[in-house]
């Protein structure tokens, strides 16, 4: 059955790094840095969808490099409002060289330890149309992204297909209508988009034979019987007041999954309340090894929504319109605006590990004008997936019911 679930995507500083022109003189840039500011706009960024019904996927990482893409072109003072929204800090350069090489880091570490992760970028324009010979340096030297031309005046729709192929391609054919019809049309100038793929084995995998029923508390109080896994062991857990957080490790260690359950059954909204990259930081930061029995429901969670909107209520409003838009950065004109951000996000959590892909793509026009202890989730929580190297958050999203997709 499938739940309005609306999905968010969360990702580790793809954004933080894309423009070409110097910025206010600032601290030095770290890996450190651009993965504080990524986990600041992926909070920013789940206060303003949780709102909407159902459960919740997204992934960060992934809005926050196609949007770095399309920030690589913005001047004035649209670059200035998407740096602020997105979290872009220190000088684009240093920034722009730091975000290249923690990615790299992240790819490396990935196939050291054989951790199915990709990432990948693309720049679809329309036929005939040039790009900046600096924009596409960047574009392809520092992001890998492939630039290639479409028909999108005479052909629309088949260069949709073409678009939503290759990103089912890079996320193992889980998101495959990524763009929808109507999405792309003969006033389409320009397509950006980013694909995210991951599956991980759990370092420590539940046994099935230890699954069974057990009830689980919805938001309006009501119980649902769904699937429970079950494991007793050594884990990193934290106990407060008013939540617990368990921490699950894929093979590798490279990349953790973490749970954070408050310990009243309608408790979640509260918690969702003091979700911020200052609470979480300070979440993770104290996990401790305890002996613990975990309880843990096999869910499924797809999503897709637009994201345009909720990008203006963050302040990026003059990128979608001309004027005031300027994105001269990428063709040297002031005729590119972004028409729509969408968003798709689908994750698999099972006895084995997890499953989870993401798509983010941005449309642009040519504008006319302890022992003993026990950790149940068995009611609505968050969770994260985060690489435990840089501390970036790859994917953000919470459950209010597991039998729901």
């Amino acid at each position: 059955m499938k739940t309005r679930a609306v999905a968010v995507l969360f990702m580790i500083c793809s954004a933080l790094a894309f423009g070409l022109m110097g910025q206010a003189e600032a601290g030095p840039v770290t890996k450190e840095t651009l993965a504080q500011g990524n986990n600041a706009f992926a909070t920013d960024l789940y206060a303003k969808v949780k709102s909407q019904e159902g459960n919740l996927f997204y992934s960060p990482y992934s809005i926050s490099s196609v949007l770095a893409l399309t920030y690589a072109g913005a001047r004035g003072s649209t670059a200035t409002q998407m740096a602020q929204a997105l979290h872009f800090e220190g000088d684009r350069a240093d920034v722009l060289r730091t975000f290249g090489s923690m990615m790299r880091d992240l790819d490396d570490r990935a196939r050291k330890q054989k951790i199915q992760l990709g990432t990948a970028n693309a720049l679809w324009m329309a036929k005939g149309g040039q790009l900046l010979a600096e924009y596409r340096r960047v574009a392809q030297k520092d992001f890998s992204a492939r630039v290639a031309q479409l028909d999108f005046a005479s052909t629309p729709d088949a260069a949709r297909n073409e678009i939503n192929q290759w990103v089912a391609k890079h996320t193992s054919g889980k998101i495959t209508d990524l763009l929808a019809p109507g999405m792309v049309s003969a006033a389409t100038k320009l397509v950006l988009t980013n694909a995210i793929y991951f599956k991980g084995k759990w370092a420590s995998a539940f046994k099935k034979e230890n699954t069974s029923d057990g009830p689980f508390t919805l938001p309006d109080g009501t119980e649902v019987t769904v699937p429970l896994m079950y494991q007793a062991g050594k884990f990193k857990f934290l106990e407060e007041e008013s939540f617990q957080a368990l921490e699950l490790p894929y093979a590798g260690k490279a990349i953790s999954m973490v749970i954070v359950l408050p310990k009243k059954k309608d408790g979640l909204p509260e918690l969702e309340n003091s979700f911020t990259a200052q609470s979480l930081e300070k979440w993770l930061g104290g996990l401790n090894t305890t002996k613990l029995a975990a309880y843990v429901p096999r869910f499924t969670v797809s999503s897709k929504f637009r994201l345009a909107d909720t990008l203006k209520s963050m302040g990026m409003t003059d990128a979608f319109a001309v004027p005031p838009a300027d994105f001269s950065g990428i063709d040297g004109k002031k005729i590119l605006a972004i028409d729509e951000v969408v968003h798709q996000a689908f994750v698999d959590v099972n006895e084995e590990g997890t499953e989870a892909a993401a798509s983010t793509a941005v449309t642009m026009l040519e504008s006319t004008a302890m022992p003993g202890t026990e950790f149940r989730a068995d009611h609505p929580f968050l969770f994260i997936i985060r690489d435990t190297t840089s501390k970036s958050i790859l994917f953000v999203g919470r459950v209010l019911n597991p039998e729901r997709k």
